[in-house]
């Protein structure tokens, strides 16, 4: 799976810095962010706050610290004594002094469903990413899921950034990129991308995001993405959805692992397979039951390069189709590479939540 630990190396202090992107203080979402250290020893760190726009946010606290095996939490009330309030899309940059790794993490709740959409830490030292599951498309229950694609630069140059979508299928062929630029500390949200940068169908698409980006300081974009059902805005339910890179992929001889499935009356999963190498690939796709049971397969599963499958929830090889308590997949890589992930909803809220396959 994805590193959290990994610190991109500051240019300006020379120490270690990680950023939680896309935060919000609104009347829609509240977000509020920890500190983890799993270490023997305490951890001091410093915090500093950035609007959308990269200006300052607040005051800058003193350093503060976490002890060890301990965890420290920043609620809304805590935040906005910091000076953070009324904001969308606000950044925290964490400096560690001394101590750690330690393991910061965010959430973004929504006021009208209570949906708590986890928020994880990204890395500014990767050109090409992949957001995989992008959609705009109707759904289950009268859903219409979109995506949002959110962009961060936490370098001092601006950065470019190229970005291409691919539709689900062997048969697919790439849309044209779409450029993007980011001023220095600016995030950027791409609201319903895949319909705003393309116009395509609101109705029926789902696929790949790709995003290469240059920058002459070697610090690239952070980038993440949000997909939530948007039918009825006063009841939206999400997830966080990570990009993941070529270091997230499984190699020939390897697989990858997706766990805590389920699919039974109370919630349907549906899977993504993208094969981000030149040429085709072919997976076994084997199901198991909590306790280790075989309950199917999918074998010589192919994927061209440069596209991604789905397997949707009527296609699983499931007794009846339904796996009671649960399931896991675990994909092993026959030839060439495999990047995964799963989306779990439940039937009857549609809140989705995100599952990234697990290399191993």
């Amino acid at each position: 799976g994805v590193e959290i630990g990994r610190f991109p190396k500051s240019t300006e202090s020379g120490r270690d810095v990680l950023h939680l992107v896309g935060l919000n203080d609104n009347d829609e979402r509240l977000g509020f962010f920890g500190i983890t250290n799993p270490n023997d020893q305490p951890a001091r760190f410093q915090l500093r706050f950035f609007d959308r726009n990269g200006e300052k946010l607040g005051i800058e606290p003193d350093p503060l610290s976490v002890a060890a095996f301990g965890q420290r939490q920043f609620q809304v009330r805590t935040i906005r004594d910091f000076g953070v309030s009324n904001q969308q899309d606000y950044r925290v940059e964490i400096e560690l002094l001394s101590g750690g790794p330690v393991y910061p993490y965010g959430a973004n709740v929504r006021l009208a469903s209570e949906d708590l959409s986890f928020v994880r830490p990204g890395e500014a030292s990767e050109s090409t990413v992949y957001l995989i599951g992008a959609l705009a498309t109707f759904g289950l229950n009268d859903s219409l899921w979109q995506t949002d694609g959110i962009l961060a630069n936490v370098g001092a140059t601006p950065t470019q950034t190229q970005m291409s979508y691919i539709n689900v299928g062997n048969s697919s062929d790439p849309l044209d990129p779409v450029s993007l630029t980011l001023l220095p500390g600016e995030t950027k949200r791409l609201s319903n991308v895949l319909v705003d940068r393309w116009d395509l169908d609101a109705s029926s698409s789902l696929g790949v995001l790709t995003l290469q980006s240059t920058s002459s300081s070697g610090i690239f974009p952070l980038i993440q993405a949000e997909s939530y059902d948007n039918a009825d805005p006063n009841r939206r339910f999400g997830q966080f959805m990570p990009a993941l890179t070529q270091k997230d992929a499984a190699e020939a001889g390897q697989r990858q692992i997706l766990a805590g499935l389920q699919q039974d009356e109370l919630r349907r999963t549906t899977l993504w397979l993208l094969n981000p190498g030149e040429d085709t690939a072919e997976y076994d796709l084997r199901y198991r039951a909590l306790d280790g049971t075989e309950l199917g397969t999918l074998e010589g599963y192919r994927v061209r390069g440069g596209r991604m499958r789905q397997v949707s929830p009527s296609q699983h090889p499931l007794p009846d189709g339904v796996a009671d308590g649960g399931f896991t997949v675990q994909i092993v890589v026959r030839s060439g590479s495999l990047l995964s992930a799963a989306q779990v909803v439940d039937n009857q809220t549609n809140d989705p939540a995100f599952v990234v396959g697990a290399t191993r």
